[in-house]
């Protein structure tokens, strides 16, 4: 059975890396063309209404808006200077992570030790439930990152070969193991760096769709289909052997839609499937009873709109999404 992680930004900064968009932002605009008209498209709409990268994936599909036809080539190459400048900018803060194997152990140990602890007894005997119903296979730990850096892959590799943990079964010993990380949206070294939207729909000037080169540079699932390498299909495979799933820092924005819709899927088909949602919030602080439940509810309520389930299904899965706050397990 996999037990995987979906990781996002969240992970690269809690490692010390300023990856996250605003510490970006000074960097493009002092790189940047100043004819870029995504730059002159961002300083219009003011740096400040993006926090997330998927902020800034969503307007750039806004931005098309006032793209005429004559200019749809000079914003294709604008926004592969966008990707260009950033691939830059995380080559140099991917030199900054440097972690002993020691040091990775241990985060590594107390992040698996983290997924079975539940935030009350009912959620902690649902998790072990799901294990137990796989107590007769092997589990391997799995990532299907979102970032470009290869920290993740550098932290995986250095326990490829620990046995992290064992059950038995029928007197066998069963192994626990890290096991592959998968690069959904590329590397800084493979030249497959994906950054836009998730379809057709979030891009608002539908015209300059004509031009499939617009398609490759904006929409991430089209251009990973165009690129070959069938990381959908490989990342989707991993889902459907994956008894829970633990998303840790990520927005879970709109530009990802085809895998909240596929996770929700997931859920519905196997009813012993749990999904674990680390989410950061550093305005929300631990009080009443009444404040947290409404605080989960939220979060869940929020993750079940993009997965675009029907009511019925969605009340079937709800209970099967835990919540924990404000938990870094993977922070240096």
């Amino acid at each position: 059975m996999n037990i995987t992680f979906l990781l996002g930004n969240g992970f690269d900064i809690g490692l010390g890396l300023k990856s996250g968009y605003k510490s970006f932002y000074p960097y493009f605009v002092d790189k940047a063309n100043d004819d870029n008209l995504i730059r002159q498209a961002i300083e219009k709409e003011k740096k400040d209404n993006y926090s997330t990268w998927a902020d800034l994936e969503e307007a750039l599909g806004r931005f098309t808006h006032n793209i005429s036809l004559d200019q749809r080539q000079k914003f294709v190459q604008d926004k592969v200077e966008v990707d260009t400048l950033l691939k830059e900018y995380l080559l140099s803060e991917e030199e900054k992570f440097d972690l002993s194997k020691e040091k990775i152990k241990e985060i590594m140990t107390n992040a698996i030790k983290h997924i079975r602890q539940g935030n009350n007894l009912e959620e902690k005997e649902l998790i072990k439930s799901v294990l137990n119903g796989h107590v007769s296979e092997d589990f391997w730990y799995q990532c299907i990152t979102f970032n470009y850096t290869n920290c993740i892959d550098k932290i995986w590799s250095s326990i490829s070969e620990e046995i992290v943990g064992s059950h038995t079964y029928g007197g066998r010993t069963k192994m626990e193991r890290f096991d592959r990380v998968l690069h959904i949206h590329g590397t800084l070294s493979d030249n497959e760096m994906l950054i836009g939207v998730n379809d057709e729909t979030q891009i608002d000037n539908k015209e300059i769709l004509e031009d499939e080169t617009v398609r490759w540079s904006l929409i991430k699932p089209y251009l990973n289909k165009v690129l070959g390498q069938r990381k959908i299909e490989s990342a989707q495979k991993i889902i459907d052997q994956s008894g829970i799933i633990c998303l840790y820092g990520m927005s879970i924005g709109k530009t990802d839609n085809i895998w909240w819709e596929y996770i929700g899927n997931w859920l519905r088909t196997q009813s012993s499937n749990v999904l674990i949602i680390y989410n950061y919030d550093p305005q929300y602080i631990l009080g009443h009873p009444v404040n947290q439940l409404i605080h989960s509810e939220k979060i869940r309520e929020s993750f079940l709109d993009k997965t675009k389930l029907d009511e019925h299904n969605r009340k079937l899965i709800k209970d099967k999404i835990i919540i924990y706050d404000n938990q870094n397990i993977f922070s240096v």
